[in-house]
């Protein structure tokens, strides 16, 4: 079976429960991450027995700038701590709080936010998606600290012959939760990922929660008249008693998946979009016969954007001024994406 590679937009950080599902049909994961700093980086020493995850920070700071980026982010939480955000007061108190400071680097910091220059833009959007990054692995291990809580309790419980009311864990989510500021954490990852040129990936790009989806629809939707975007899969990711399924140890789950996503590169020969479908309701059934079928439980989305490259699509979706561009994440011209919902 041939190895495909996920990319995570518009997020930098693989969250466990993620992790474990996407290993069911891909050999690696790819994250984009706003710096090079191992420190900063979501893939330092995580997600043992799962797939391969890499980090790929396009055009890397190099030491002065990363310096300089890192003294932004401390001054940023200090200030935040200090002003309140995060309680009852917004970003836009922030942002006052600091045009009153008188330190250079607080200047420095409005002027970046306030610009409109090349740098300035793709630093704003690195500090953008490197606090993103900060709350989603924050949030990630707190998840794995209630669930060691929750087996504790369920221990002691067994042993004191009573009934826990905690009830907590990551591989029992029914769902992939909407995603928090999609649409800013879309055109800051599209700006940093425009700007890749390096090594030929040739990945799947893999859209986190249904927040992103919507983006992507509504945006394939305003280029094509209004035109609805075709779901082929809806794969079961429920992985209860199903951990050690993967497309690469079922050889007709393998043989289907292989020559769908060869069909929908259009490296296959004179196949047709009939082709396809019926490739991909085969794909499905076969699926759904070895997993199950989908009820309440994490699914892998694969939606076709007909007539329409996903370049062009996220670059709406993002609001970019600029075309996007980027050379080498996934095959140019891509009509398809996938999404964990």
């Amino acid at each position: 079976m041939e190895s495909f590679s996920a990319l995570l937009f518009p997020t930098s950080y693989l969250k466990r429960g993620m992790a474990r599902r996407l290993a069911m049909v891909f050999s690696s994961v790819i994250c984009l991450t706003p710096t090079e700093d191992q420190e900063l980086s979501p893939c330092a020493g995580q997600f043992t027995g799962m797939p391969e995850v890499r980090c790929i920070t396009p055009i890397p700071l190099g030491d002065k700038d990363l310096e300089r980026f890192k003294r932004f982010l401390k001054d940023m939480e200090e200030w935040a701590s200090q002003v309140g955000v995060g309680t009852d007061l917004s970003a836009q108190t922030l942002i006052s709080a600091l045009q009153m400071g008188k330190a250079e680097s607080m200047q420095e910091l409005i002027g970046t936010i306030k610009g409109e220059k090349e740098d300035d833009v793709l630093l704003t959007a690195r500090l953008f998606l490197q606090l993103a990054l900060e709350f989603d692995r924050k949030e990630d291990e707190l998840g794995a600290e209630l669930e060691e809580v929750s087996r504790k309790t369920d221990m002691l419980a067994a042993l004191v012959g009573v009934q826990s009311d905690i009830a907590i864990s990551g591989d029992q989510v029914q769902y992939i939760r909407p995603l928090d500021r999609a649409k800013e954490r879309m055109k800051a990852w599209a700006i940093l990922a425009g700007r890749y040129t390096d090594e030929d990936l040739g990945c799947w790009p893999v859209g986190e929660s249904v927040s992103v989806k919507d983006l992507v629809d509504e945006a394939y939707g305003a280029l094509e008249d209004k035109a609805q975007p075709e779901e082929l899969l809806n794969l079961s990711l429920d992985i209860k008693g199903h951990d050690s399924v993967s497309l690469s140890e079922n050889t007709r789950l393998g043989d289907l998946w292989n020559s769908l996503l060869r069909m929908i590169l259009k490296t296959a020969p004179a196949a047709s979009i009939e082709d396809v479908r019926h490739i991909a309701s085969e794909l499905q059934g076969t699926w759904e016969t070895t997993v199950g079928r989908v009820s309440n439980g994490p699914v892998l989305n694969l939606t076709l954007y007909r007539g329409r490259a996903l370049e062009e699509i996220i670059q709406k979706a993002a609001g970019l001024r600029r075309p996007f561009e980027p050379r080498g994440l996934w095959p140019t011209g891509l009509e398809a994406a996938f999404f964990l919902l």
